[in-house]
């Protein structure tokens, strides 16, 4: 990122106020040409203008390192927009994200209508317009390359039954419920949709404070300023996490961050955490950070303690929800945190900067963002009793899907340590290997496996040939292109399942295969995966009629341990990091593991004899 162009940064973070941002916007966009890095092309979509929103969306992305070009649709006329050739979300140049608002009172305008008077008709009407409304969404997807994010609607102000609208069928109140739940299900079976909770920032915000009746009537805006500021900021944090993987690691402070009080000086039973004030704060922290851990983030410690001391707390003190089971990693000691954040990204084979670091200390915060920059580095200076709100400000671990591999990656380290207790105990690397029992799928990429394999793309640094990003819309107009190949690569051995673990996107063109993409988590590095899989691409790309499989080496600031892959399975270097190896000479699969797959069925694959497979020569280039 340019000096210009984090100045600009800086100075949206710097405009809080409606006026400000106006006045910042205009400023700023006007100097995007010659300093941002790249423009996204945003579109806003609406059954009201969406016009006014712009200063605000455009700053909010700003914020996020995102210099955008947001244009504008016309007036509830969303059917037009998605369907219509010549709309402005179809014409060239197209968008790169389509961010769709609606809300009842415009698009299920006849279902309110005959709600007082037929509710069970009104709720017909509503499933019926939603159906329509996601078909015509369907027809844009299938058409478009944008990513498409829309809303759910806020409840409608105006509840002409007063008191008694909540508790009655005919209240708008009970229909609003039923809209969201249809809603939700039509959304989530459509997995290329992202959902803004424009319902819940309403609710957040206040229904009150975020009418302008006015500006309704005047120019069809139902917004007042501050609340178009919120919605923006909601919706520039979904736009975030469609290009920005979410970090993987919460490393903790313990004193005055996990629990209140220092145990060096208040012993293990004497500092603050559990069920009553002031310790309750802290341990809504922990729980909050169970939360995350579900979602497959991983937890962490470092901590300037008596290692013993702060581990009795864990033991000893009943107010504590985190245990040690919990933790992946820890570092309890007197050594630099920038030192130990960084021993930690080692030992759970992550690049440092998947890691957040929450401190209450002003020192250690400082300390940390000057030696090890890349770790996002959270300084808790408020309350405890807002600690929750400060990390979710952050916006760090925001995700648009939730996968098996998410869910289960805590778990997966904890089967990881197992395996570093077969490994210690191995005579040789010939005995852990036989020891895992490997097991190694190779499929091609079904529709189901999308959202993985997008997160893989885009979150894969080490292991990782090109460094390709792209988004889901991206990489599903390639999985449905005859002339791309998509393989997906899952492994298990008797410790566990690590899931879907590698990726390789294949173009063919002319006489070859082009390896476009080829990636594989550091999980399973040095087991022989990526001798399997490289196997089969050899195989696969025979069978297709291709002589050769061409791959390319893009040096990136972390993919060096992938430098010498290529040669290291046979493939002559062909120069300026381009690779080939012919399909006559197969690549031997390592007899230490079961290759299993529809993708290898049929496949001239041969097995190496027993020894070392060759990705233990795997190491990073000098």
């Amino acid at each position: 990122m340019s000096e210009r162009f984090a100045s600009l940064v800086e100075a949206a973070r710097s405009a809080t106020t409606p006026l400000e941002s106006r006045t910042c916007w205009q400023e700023c966009s006007l100097l995007f040409e010659s300093t941002a890095p790249r423009m996204m092309r945003v579109a806003l979509c609406g059954t009201f203008t969406t016009e006014q929103l712009e200063p605000y969306v455009g700053l909010a992305l700003l914020k996020h390192r995102i210099a955008a070009q947001i244009q504008h649709s016309p007036f509830n006329q969303v059917y037009q927009e998605l369907l219509s050739p010549g709309s402005t979300l179809r014409r060239s140049p197209a968008p790169d994200v389509v961010v769709l608002l609606w809300r009842m009172e415009e698009l299920l305008a006849e279902a309110l209508q005959v709600l007082s008077q037929d509710p069970v008709a009104a709720r017909e009407t509503a499933e019926r317009e939603l159906t329509q409304f996601m078909q015509c969404l369907r027809v844009f997807l299938d058409q478009s390359s944008a990513s498409v994010i829309v809303s759910n609607p806020p409840r409608p102000s105006v509840r002409p039954l007063g008191l008694i609208d909540a508790r009655l069928d005919e209240g708008v109140a009970a229909l609003h419920a039923e809209v969201l739940s249809m809603w939700r299900r039509l959304v989530n079976a459509e997995p290329r949709l992202h959902m803004l909770d424009l319902d819940g920032a309403q609710r957040d915000f206040g229904a009150r404070a975020a009418a302008n009746p006015k500006m309704w009537l005047l120019a069809r805006m139902p917004w007042s300023e501050p609340f178009c500021l919120e919605v923006a900021a909601q919706a520039a944090r979904v736009v975030r996490a469609l290009v920005t993987p979410p970090r993987k690691v919460l490393v903790m402070d313990c004193d005055n961050t996990l629990w209140g009080g220092v145990v060096g000086e208040d012993g293990p039973l004497g500092v603050d955490v559990g069920e009553d004030a002031p310790g309750n704060a802290h341990a809504e922290l922990q729980r909050y950070a169970l939360a995350l851990r579900q979602q497959g983030i991983l937890l962490a410690i470092v901590s300037k303690n008596n290692e013993m001391d702060a581990w009795e707390v864990f033991d000893r003190h009943p107010g504590m929800v985190l245990k040690r089971e919990h933790l992946a990693s820890w570092r309890i000691n007197w050594l630099p945190k920038a030192q130990n954040l960084r021993s930690i990204a080692e030992e759970l084979k992550l690049g440092s900067d998947s890691l957040v670091f929450i401190d209450d200390s002003p020192a250690e915060c400082a300390e940390v963002r000057a030696n090890a920059p890349e770790v996002l580095t959270i300084h808790l200076d408020c309350d405890p009793s807002r600690f929750v709100e400060r990390l979710e400000e952050a916006c760090a671990f925001d995700r648009l899907s939730l996968t098996r591999e998410d869910v289960k990656r805590a778990e997966m380290y904890s089967q990881e340590r197992q395996r570093e207790t077969l490994r210690a105990s191995a005579t040789s690397m010939e005995d852990y290997l036989a020891g895992l029992d490997l097991t190694v799928r190779i499929e091609r990429v079904g529709e189901e496996h999308l959202q993985r394999v997008t997160q893989l793309v885009n979150k894969t640094n080490q292991f990782n040939m090109t460094t390709i990003r792209r988004t889901e819309a991206e990489i599903r107009a390639l999985w449905q292109d005859p002339s791309w190949h998509l393989f997906a690569v899952w492994v298990s051995d008797r410790f566990g399942d690590y899931g879907l673990t590698a990726v390789s996107i294949c173009q063919s063109r002319g006489p070859e295969w082009f390896l476009d993409t080829f990636l594989m988590s550091c999980r399973v590095l040095a087991r022989g995966v990526e001798t399997s899989h490289l196997a089969c691409l050899v195989a696969a790309a025979g069978a297709d009629g291709k002589g050769k499989l061409r791959g390319q080496y893009l040096p990136s600031a972390k993919n060096a341990m992938a430098a010498d892959v290529y040669r290291n399975h046979g493939f002559e270097d062909l120069g300026d990091g381009w690779f080939a190896r012919s399909t006559d000479a197969p690549i031997l699969v390592p007899s230490h593991l079961r290759l299993e797959g529809s993708a290898v069925v049929g496949l001239d694959l041969r097995r190496a004899p027993a020894r070392v497979p060759e990705a233990q020569a795997l190491r990073p280039a000098a």
